[in-house]
């Protein structure tokens, strides 16, 4: 046995004995290589065979850390050592049996979590970034900024719309907003609470709940193989409607350019729906057109509005999915016909987003650091994806799984052919400390209820949010997923 497999070796018998608590800290390589007086060779190959075989797991620029095996392993194969007493009968100061250190709610793989990777924000730039704005204080920094949020970042977002998305939008249409939910109480107040609102069903409920809050009446409407049905839309006398066009979520659904001239004739019908004020309106959200990987970026409703010479949709976007969950600023770019209204009925409101990272994000765009981030970071994702899916393939769920709508977004769907409800493949997952969601799980609830069958697989179909999933978790994440579907398969 060569030097690094002995090493090796020790540390996997120490972490299946329970010497190495769950997700406790291993010394970096260097240090352990002077504290044993062997090569750092030696232990980086000791290590990387410990990382690969899922015993041992690396967080960028924090160093190694052990798996917690405890659950998955019989309770047999656990001699922890016990704290032992001395000659006066008090107890020494050895290791005691490690404790359960998964705090409640906190998951090894979690993938309804929409978290971007932590390790790939660009922290050194915006640090330089927010130095340079602090070092040359500008009156803007301290002042009311105006409903619409400042000019400079209004610009570089029109800039950059034009460049990328074809969307021709002026500063004076865009607006800047502290996410996306603060924008759609915004809209309400502009369109009117007295308007029906229709949403995509399946689709991302806190929309419609957000609506709702605003005091808007909202309901949900079916979707075909083309996206949300006009037939129904026409039925209800809805008079605005909310669609994710591009990559509709969570079916990963493109809507092909028919149904998507269909909706714009909708909405440049002059006669308006009944009980409706006039006007038909389209509510746009292109959430993560960033990270397509095949091809070029779709066309947005918007510009097919613009370009037919009669606008009504309304865009919008946010830097949630690029940058942060924890970045609250979104976007939304109104047509002309609205401006009117909007500044008539919000013109009072002081833009919620901070002066500070608006004038930080607009630097960091006119400098194209925003541009390299999004290649860097659309890389990344592709890759990790790309691991993920390799991973289910090669492994025993390759069998039962079927993977599609991967080519787009930052989730895709897993239909698992397990012959279990649902609620019981769930609750298996969970066990095995991976949260997922069902696609059955983003149907809107009726008059009656939540139905007890979905169309299609939607009850089997899990949700796959891979964004926040570090690279190193893969193999252990889908070696968990495959223990928790043989206990439940039959």
């Amino acid at each position: 046995m060569s030097l690094w497999e002995f090493l090796y070796t020790e540390i996997k018998n120490a972490v299946i004995s329970g010497v190495f608590s769950p997700d406790e800290k291993m010394p970096s390589k260097r240090a352990l290589a002077v504290h044993l007086g062997v090569s750092v060779i030696t232990v980086a190959a000791a290590y990387a065979q410990l990382i690969s075989e899922g015993w041992l797991y690396s967080i960028e620029r924090k160093g190694f850390f052990v798996t917690n095996i405890r659950e998955s392993m019989p309770e047999k194969n656990f001699r922890p050592i016990r704290p032992k007493k001395n000659s006066s009968g008090e107890k020494t100061s050895e290791r005691t049996e490690p404790k359960p250190t998964k705090p409640e709610g906190k998951w090894f793989a979690d993938f309804r979590d929409n978290s971007t990777a932590l390790g790939k924000f660009p922290f050194s730039q915006w640090s330089k970034i927010i130095r340079k704005i602090l070092r040359m204080p500008d009156s803007k920094l301290l002042s009311r900024c105006e409903t619409a949020g400042l000019w400079e970042l209004r610009e570089e977002i029109s800039s950059y719309l034009l460049r990328f998305r074809n969307i021709k939008a002026p500063p004076e249409r865009i607006i800047i907003c502290p996410g996306t939910e603060y924008a759609y109480g915004m809209l309400v107040q502009i369109l009117g609470r007295e308007r029906l609102y229709a949403v995509e069903n399946p689709g991302y409920r806190k929309t419609a709940d957000v609506l709702r809050i605003n005091g808007a009446e909202c309901r949900p409407v079916d979707m075909d193989q083309e996206g949300i049905r006009p037939d129904i839309i026409e039925k209800l006398n809805v008079s605005v409607i909310h669609v994710s066009p591009l990559h509709h979520y969570p079916t990963g659904r493109v809507m092909p350019v028919k149904r998507r001239m269909e909706l714009l004739s909708w909405s440049m019908e002059k006669t308006p729906a009944n009980g409706n004020p006039p006007g038909r309106w389209i509510i746009e959200d292109d959430y993560d057109s960033e990270f397509r990987f095949t091809g070029k970026p779709l066309e947005t409703l918007q510009s097919l509005s613009e370009d037919s010479g009669g606008n009504r949709v309304i865009y919008m976007n946010t830097f949630s999915k690029t940058l942060a969950p924890s970045f609250r600023i979104s976007y939304m770019v109104l047509p002309e016909s609205l401006l009117e209204d909007f500044s008539k009925k919000t013109g009072f409101f002081a833009c919620a987003v901070p002066n500070l990272d608006q004038m930080a994000l607009a630097e960091f765009m006119k400098n194209k650091n925003f541009e390299t981030h999004i290649i860097r970071m659309k890389n990344y994702y592709r890759t990790t994806r790309n691991n993920l899916i390799a991973a289910i393939e090669g492994g025993k769920l390759s069998g039962i799984s079927h993977i599609k709508e991967e080519d787009a977004g930052l989730h895709f769907l897993l239909t698992l052919d397990t012959g279990f409800s649902g609620k019981k493949l769930k609750a298996k997952l969970a066990e095995e400390g991976i949260n997922a969601a069902l696609l059955s799980d983003y149907f809107h609830k009726g008059e009656q209820g939540k139905p007890d069958r979905f169309p299609g697989d939607a009850d089997k179909t899990l949700v796959i949010n891979y964004s926040g999933l570090g690279r190193e978790k893969i193999p252990a994440a889908v070696k968990r997923m495959e223990r928790a579907l043989t206990a439940c398969c039959p």
